[in-house]
């Protein structure tokens, strides 16, 4: 696998609608709040794709949609990326087990990219 799709989230005005209709499609949502972040909704879909619902903030950078890749090879992407003067909102973000970027796609949409590192 080179990439694939983890993580979609979508900003909303109305979360207790959104939360409504999917969950009446079948999804179980649990609340979450990481800091001081804001209340939102997550539900797990195969395993590793997330679905996330976040009410519309500042964050959500005039977006209705975030999406997230895992992908191989972070550095290369990005180096690629820069080339197409991509605006970055966060550069990579290392912790133990992964690293991480945030930018927009030409449309102005937020997408993620996340590297696994290797045990």
């Amino acid at each position: 696998m080179s990439i694939a799709l983890n993580l979609i989230v979508l900003y909303t005005k109305d979360i207790e609608a959104l939360l409504k209709f999917y969950s009446a499609i079948g999804l179980t949502f649990v609340q979450e709040r990481h800091g001081a972040g804001p209340v939102h909704y997550s539900c797990e879909l195969g395993g590793s794709l997330v679905l996330e619902i976040y009410p519309t903030t500042a964050q959500s950078n005039g977006s209705s949609i975030r999406l997230g890749f895992t992908v191989i090879s972070l550095y290369r992407r990005l180096v690629e990326l820069k080339k197409m003067d991509i605006k970055i909102l966060k550069y990579p973000k290392d912790t133990a087990e992964i690293q991480t970027v945030v930018m927009l796609d030409p449309d102005g949409r937020v997408v993620e990219l996340t590297e696994l590192k290797a045990d």
